[in-house]
């Protein structure tokens, strides 16, 4: 069924202009739905997408996102499933990135990857800059250049940038006690 969060979502994007209140009766005409509430997660995604498609007049159209907007979505694409949605979310407005994004649609996207259930593991989540920022460190002191190399190479990645949070605590368990090795020297 349909959450509490899309149903709001459409009626905000619906009340928005008449063009997407023509286009959200015409969906659930296409479907034989009576309202938004009879609509099926699917359906509600595949509605809040035609409505984001559909540029409204007096909109921010032509900005581009804040910094803030920016740094919200990375946070919340941090997750595998909302990072997906995001790629196909702006794979339909026809944007390679999130600085593509307007300032209106960064503010849409934001509310679609929030009213997602993420069960979050840390199998999911792509490495945190906390890590990233720790891992460098530990390289630094442990010469560990090359076990970082061997490592990403085993798991198929190129960066660090590409790890998951499990994966990156993994790396600093190896390097630390190499670290801790190398300063008792």
């Amino acid at each position: 069924m349909v959450s509490k969060k899309q149903i709001a979502f459409i009626r905000k994007l619906q009340e928005s202009s008449p063009e997407r209140e023509n286009e959200v009766h015409a969906f659930l005409k296409s479907i034989e739905a009576v309202s938004i509430d009879d609509l099926q997660q699917q359906d509600a995604s595949r509605l809040i997408d035609r409505l984001l498609n559909i540029k409204t007049e007096g909109s921010d159209n032509d900005r581009g996102p804040t910094g803030k907007q920016i740094s919200f979505l990375e946070s919340l694409m941090r997750d595998e499933p909302r990072r997906k949605e995001a790629e196909r979310q702006m794979k339909s407005l026809g944007v390679k990135n999130l600085n593509g994004l307007t300032l209106d649609q960064a503010s849409e996207l934001i509310e679609v990857l929030k009213s997602l259930k993420v069960e979050s593991s840390r199998e999911d989540r792509l490495v945190s800059e906390k890590q990233k920022k720790f891992i460098a460190s530990l390289i630094e002191r442990s010469n560990g250049k090359a076990i970082t190399g061997d490592f990403l190479s085993k798991l198929g990645k190129k960066s660090i940038d590409e790890i998951t949070s499990a994966e990156a605590s993994r790396l600093i368990d190896v390097l630390k006690p190499l670290a801790e090795l190398r300063k008792q020297k």
